[in-house]
């Protein structure tokens, strides 16, 4: 299941390379980043 994810997460990386890809994926490091302080 992992595998697959990652796998799917590269098609839609190649695919979605765009701006609305960039903002999807700042917004997730965002994420990932802001909980620690808050």
């Amino acid at each position: 299941m992992k595998i697959e994810g990652i796998a799917s997460l590269k098609l839609i990386f190649k695919k979605q390379k765009s701006e609305l890809w960039n903002i999807k994926h700042r917004s997730y490091l965002i994420a990932v980043t802001q909980p620690q302080i808050s």
